[in-house]
Parts: C-alpha cells; structure tokens; sequence
C-alpha cells in the first residue's frame, strides 16, 4: 500500500492507537502495518488502559514508544497529548528527543507556546528534532460550542490559533479537515498542517461533531501534511489486527488529492 503515496512525498498517515486496550493488539496492529502507515500517534493516558494479560510488569507510555519504534520498526510516533501550561516543561522532558511529534495546546498563548519551544531547543539532541505541533480546535467541539466560549466561529479561532503559533515559533498545528483551507491561507512552507476527524462514511453516534468522510474531501483541492486516522479504521467489522481494507480506501482517496507543493 506504500505506493498509493509515491506522489505525496510529504503526506504523512499515521494511525492513532488512543482506544486500542490490548498491549497485543498494539503489537499485531504495529507488525501487521508498519510498512503501510508512516507511524502512529499515542497518549500517556494509553498505559493505562493496556491489558497486558500474564506480563507481570509493570508498563509505561515510553516502553510502548520503544517497543514500537526499535522492536517493530515504525517510523515515526506522535505523542498527541496536548499538553497545556501546567507543568509543561516536566511533560514534555519525558518525550523530547524520544518521540517525532508532541502536541502542545494553542490556547496557553503565545508566551506559553515560546515556553514549549524554549524547552524542546534546550533539551534537543543532534539526532532527532522532536516538532512542536499546536492543537487548536478539534473535530469533538462543534461550531456553536466555541462561539458560546470564545465568542467566535470554529474557522476564525484556528485562524488566530494558527497566527499565535507561527508568532511562537512551532511547527505546524492541529485541526480538523474543515479548516484546511483556513491554514492554507498563512502559505508558509514549513509549518505543517495536522488533519484530524477523517471517516470512510458517517459513524453512527460519532463524538466527534466536526468530520468529513473520504468523498467529502475529494472536493477540497487541498492536503494536509499529516492525515491522523483512527476511528474511521477501527469501526469496522474486521477484526482490529487487520484494518487492510479500510487503509486501502482511505490512501486510494488520499491518493486523489493534489500532491503537496513542498
């Protein structure tokens, strides 16, 4: 399947493992698609939640990191935490020259983002550069919901988010495929665009309010850097170990988008 993405050099699936509660699970999904996902993203909250069957060790976020990247080979781990101000530099020091990606939330501001930032270039190792990526408004909160809090539209938040984010310094930011055309806007060619919120076709009594389904985003004309998918492969009737077939519809509409200009 890698070669659905050969002319979309810089599109990056990654395959979110937030709901997935079986360490063996992790394992066989991981083994199963290393080589057609580019890597996987992940919470500390996830350890918690592993069953780990007769292992009689205790487990952590970072021994699943490990295991996934030097045992398994996956390339690339996105730690979509979305850390906020408190007792940000302690949160990100676990992770930092460890993982590819670490969510750091936009609402802390501009100061709290040069925080993040400060801490990631003073922590940095020569071998890995960890990117800062801001989470700004996700597919679960709907348009009416973040009037009534911020007093405007979905679309002018992530717009003001995403300024607030390139002023700080990070790498790129997080939102759903609905405002891609908002940070297309901001044309810089080196601040990435996380897309989240993709489905096969409409789930029932989906969470999240805010999403768009594989026909819907044929008519975008647009493509984000990093395409994070989850739900829309783990809802299906094929066990979870196997998800071939729904990654396979899901490249081959990726594959109708225009190739990023990067």
């Amino acid at each position: 399947m890698k070669e659905a993405f050969n002319q979309h050099p810089n599109n990056i699936v990654m395959l979110a493992l937030h709901n997935v509660d079986s360490l063996f699970l992790i394992r066989q999904i991981a083994k199963n698609h290393a080589k057609d996902i580019h890597g996987v993203t992940l919470n500390s909250h996830l350890a918690n939640k592993i069953i780990t069957g007769h292992e009689e060790r205790s487990l952590n976020t970072l021994d699943i990191i490990y295991m996934l990247k030097e045992d398994i080979g996956i390339q690339k781990v996105f730690f979509d935490e979305s850390i906020g101000r408190n007792q940000l530099e302690e949160r990100m020091g676990d992770y930092i020259n460890t993982v590819d990606y670490i969510s750091v939330e936009a609402t802390i501001g501009v100061e709290g983002m040069k925080r993040a930032v400060k801490k990631r270039d003073c922590d940095r190792k020569d071998h890995l550069y960890t990117k800062l990526i801001a989470t700004t408004v996700l597919p679960e909160e709907s348009d009416s919901t973040i009037r009534r809090t911020y007093g405007q539209s979905v679309k002018s938040l992530v717009a003001n988010l995403t300024d607030q984010s390139l002023e700080a310094g990070m790498d790129g930011v997080a939102h759903s495929w609905h405002e891609l055309d908002v940070t297309r806007q901001f044309n810089n060619e080196n601040f990435l665009r996380v897309a989240t919120g993709l489905r096969i076709t409409p789930l029932p009594n989906d969470s999240r309010s805010r999403i768009m389904t594989i026909d819907d985003i044929e008519s975008l004309n647009d493509t984000p850097d990093i395409a994070i998918i989850g739900a829309a492969v783990f809802n299906n009737e094929q066990p979870y170990s196997d998800i071939s077939e729904p990654l396979q519809l899901i490249y081959e509409s990726l594959k109708k988008l225009p190739a990023l200009a990067r």
